[in-house]
């Protein structure tokens, strides 16, 4: 039996759960900078009335985000010396959906590009940078292949009007570039691709995409209404994580011409399981993960779309281990703390 520790991506797939709109960023501004603040409107005309919340789209018509995501995990092991480790991660990335096709029941084909990124890690006094837009040698391409393969390379999702993604696909680009940049494309097999292209999908495009399509009910609601959506059930250490996003509608106010759903967002978390297991004469002891998340969404509610969001997350776990070695028993603890912030802007 394995036990991984959750990185990074965790607690956002758990979840998926600019005051100024303009389709490029402002002149003389950083294109990667983050804007955490929260958004200045005006109260709804008639903020209790009732309304509908579904994903609309132009066919057409380009639709920007900036999704920024920033990470700090420390790590405290103790056995004969202690050991601590900290990193700090961020990722900023500018994506594009254009809407092709658009059907009767509102389900909508869009193409997704994701145009430039930079990412950030630090830790232990060590520092990486990737910014897409610096990379021009076949040596940096093969470096950062994870990343670079995904600029500039349109995949496709199909969409509900509800917000849930159906499908994600044509990834083929993203597959062939990875492999290109690896000098991997002759001696890759069909099956290599397609499981490259699974991983692709499930652990980096879909983390993203969550992030801008959030779940909404097919009913009208109106201020204070609450709704929820199940998340696939999770295996962590060796405990099940079943867990439910819930929604709840804060307020109705204006921006501009348009009506704005704000949404809070929090996350119900059941652990069930066995804190204690014995493998290979080692026993391991497990706290159960202690979980906290929280957001707030803002919903463009005459347009259909999701203007901004800003989500928080910790996750914190605890083992302590014993076991034979040729020194002895030992002894061995290790602590675990994740926090992570995510923004959405559409821009």
């Amino acid at each position: 039996m394995r036990y991984l520790f959750v990185f990074i991506f965790s607690l956002m797939l758990f979840f998926g759960c600019g005051e100024k709109e303009s389709s490029v960023p402002e002149a003389g501004k950083d294109k990667y900078s983050i804007d955490s603040s929260e958004i200045v409107m005006e109260p709804a005309d008639n903020p209790g009335e009732q309304f509908m919340m579904e994903y609309r789209f132009v066919k057409g018509d380009p639709y920007d985000y900036r999704i920024s995501m920033i990470s700090d995990v420390s790590q405290v092991t103790t056995a004969d010396t202690t050991v601590s480790m900290s990193v700090h991660n961020s990722r900023v990335y500018l994506l594009r959906l254009t809407p092709r096709e658009i059907d009767n029941d509102g389900t909508v084909d869009l193409e997704c590009e994701i145009t430039s990124a930079k990412l950030e890690m630090e830790g232990n006094g060590n520092k990486v940078t990737y910014v897409s837009d610096t990379i021009k040698t076949a040596g940096d391409k093969e470096k950062f292949a994870e990343h670079h393969s995904l600029i500039n390379n349109p995949f496709s999702i199909r969409l509900n009007k509800r917000g849930e993604i159906l499908e994600i696909y044509k990834a083929d680009k993203l597959v062939n570039s990875f492999l290109e940049y690896r000098n991997l494309k002759d001696s890759a097999t069909a099956e290599d691709k397609n499981n490259l292209k699974t991983q692709i999908i499930e652990t980096m495009l879909k983390p993203l995409l969550i992030q801008i399509f959030r779940e909404v009910p097919e009913k009208s609601i109106a201020k204070d209404s609450i709704w929820t959506v199940k998340q696939p059930s999770r295996q962590v250490l060796s405990f099940q994580l079943d867990q439910t996003s819930r929604f709840k509608i804060k307020d109705l106010e204006k921006l501009k011409d348009n009506k704005i759903a704000v949404i809070s967002a929090d996350l119900d978390t059941k652990v069930t399981g066995e804190s204690r297991h014995t493998e290979q004469g080692v026993s391991y002891n497990f706290s159960k993960p202690v979980i906290f998340a929280t957001g707030t969404i803002y919903f463009n509610v005459d347009n259909g779309f999701v203007h901004k969001v800003r989500t928080e997350t910790s996750y914190e776990t605890f083992i302590s281990a014993e076991g034979p070695t040729p020194k002895g028993i030992q002894k061995m603890t290790k602590k675990e703390i994740i926090k992570n912030l995510s923004f959405v802007e559409k821009i």
